[in-house]
């Protein structure tokens, strides 16, 4: 694990009244600007209006090429078409992880430019219920991804392969910088391991945390 944000845990945020979030291995300070630290969302969680709210962690975080990311959201009421859950700022279409919804909720797991992977499975993601989404790779080239602690199959998209460089990401809940397809919702726990996690592993988060959000 190397990275963690947790909004209910005063570790991570002390609450509205603090603009600084702290992940729990103590090596990134992240700003909340705007209005995401007006209040508490549901279940303890971090409000993103979807227009000028977002965090931002000051640099770009390298995580290399082999990692998992897990984070629990809820959509807004009248979610954005595109939603940003995290973006960079060298990735020309700024996002590195994202949700789409012109169509199907599609998941986008991007690297650079236009190579990326998607799941077109994620209908469940709507703006009634809470889930949690994974997505790992593992090695270089290959994706996976979990939604609620079921797999999604295999991905498809611009390319069935990521290239071999390194993921990175700065922003939470925007792109390369505001105003740019931001994150309308709640967002829950951020986890990020240097590693792909297995099935159990996956599932062993899931169920830790499943009585506070899928109840």
């Amino acid at each position: 694990l190397v990275f963690c944000m947790d909004p209910a845990n005063v570790l991570s945020w002390t609450g509205p009244n603090s603009s600084t979030v702290n992940d729990f291995m103590g090596t990134n300070t992240g700003t909340i600007y705007n209005n995401t630290s007006g209040s508490y969302g549901s279940n303890n969680s971090f409000v993103f209006d979807g227009i000028d709210d977002y965090i931002d962690l000051g640099v770009n975080k390298n995580l290399g090429q082999d990692l998992t990311v897990s984070f629990w959201l809820k959509r807004g009421e009248t979610a954005n078409a595109s939603d940003t859950i995290f973006g960079d700022q060298l990735n020309q279409y700024r996002q590195f992880i994202a949700i789409d919804y012109y169509t199907t909720s599609t998941l986008y797991f991007k690297v650079s430019g236009n190579s990326r992977v998607e799941w077109n499975t994620l209908n469940t993601v709507n703006n009634t219920n809470w889930n949690n989404i994974v997505v790992m790779r593992d090695g270089t080239t290959s994706a996976k991804c979990f939604l609620n602690n079921v797999g999604q199959g295999t991905p498809t998209g611009a390319s069935s392969t990521l290239p071999e460089e390194d993921c990175v990401f700065r922003y939470i809940g925007a792109g390369s910088h505001p105003y740019d397809r931001e994150f309308k919702g709640d967002m829950g726990p951020i986890y990020i391991y240097n590693r792909s996690l297995s099935a159990s592993e996956v599932a062993q988060n899931y169920n830790a945390l499943k009585n506070r959000f899928r109840t």
